[in-house]
């Protein structure tokens, strides 16, 4: 779509109070019974912020990816994220290899089973090496993909972590260490740790399970799901790790028990208990 960067509108609006609405996504059910998040402007500004100080993301940035526009990921990130910078977007429609290897990015998005696709085609994944970062979400990333795409395209992959609830909270960051299913250090400005039940600290000892939380994110609460006790927390279940400074985050399925998960995929979240 052409667009006249010297036409200005001819209408002028009120900026909207940073704490009004921004979006409202539904969740995925991971948590319990889906439902309507409302997220304020200011939250989605302090995630997109926070993102571009861990990977360094500037305008000079060409950003790439195949996600559909209705979550976190897609939506949030993979739009957002270009107009609040001032980076560029390359959408590539059905996200195919090939695609990803044609569109010459400097930062690409995607989620384990396209990154998966990608390290299956060793042609494709090599043309990626100029880029400066890859990024994963949505899920764990396996440490074979994980391994598979270091070799081809000279990238350790960046993962992150977070909730439609908190939007991302916590990520590796483009100038620090990338481990195989770790997910990095809070954000900017966002304060992470894990507990139990009663809300006293788990101990790291890479079995006991635990809750994890944040703050100083400027979010918007929203209900707690139905059937959860009042208090309870339900932003996952975490297993802190015996290696400092980490933990083993599990992807979550939800259990019989209301207000109880099992863990499923296991990764490492950070642990800081502040």
């Amino acid at each position: 779509m052409p667009v006249d960067l010297g036409r200005r509108s001819e209408t002028r609006h009120p900026e909207p109070a940073p704490e009004g609405t921004a979006l409202i996504l539904y969740t995925s059910g991971t948590t319990g019974a889906p439902k309507g998040v409302v997220l304020s402007r200011q939250a989605v500004a302090a995630c997109l912020d926070g993102l571009a100080a861990a990977w360094a993301w500037t305008p000079d940035d060409r950003l790439v990816h195949g996600l559909p526009l209705f979550h976190v990921h897609g939506l949030v990130l993979g739009v957002l994220g270009p107009l609040r910078l001032g980076s560029r977007l390359h959408h590539v429609g059905r996200p195919r290899p090939e695609r990803y290897a044609a569109a010459a990015g400097s930062l690409y998005f995607g989620v384990p089973t396209i990154w998966s696709r990608i390290a299956a085609e060793p042609a494709a994944a090599r043309a990626l090496r100029p880029a400066r970062l890859l990024v994963s979400g949505s899920a764990a990333l396996p440490e074979s993909v994980f391994g598979g795409l270091a070799a081809l395209t000279g990238h350790r992959v960046v993962e992150r972590y977070g909730m439609t609830e908190t939007l991302i909270t916590v990520s590796a960051r483009a100038d620090g260490p990338r481990r195989a299913g770790t997910v990095g250090l809070p954000l900017p400005g966002v304060r992470t740790r894990v507990v139990d039940d009663r809300g006293d600290a788990v101990p790291t000892d890479g079995a006991a399970m635990g809750n994890s939380r944040s703050g100083g994110h400027p979010l918007r609460r929203v209900p707690a799901p139905a059937g959860r006790r009042r208090g309870e927390p339900y932003a996952g279940r975490l297993v802190p790790y015996r290696r400092r400074g980490h933990d083993r985050a599990g992807r979550l399925a939800p259990d019989r028990r209301p207000g109880r998960h099992r863990p499923d995929q296991e990764r490492r979240l950070p642990d800081r208990r502040r």
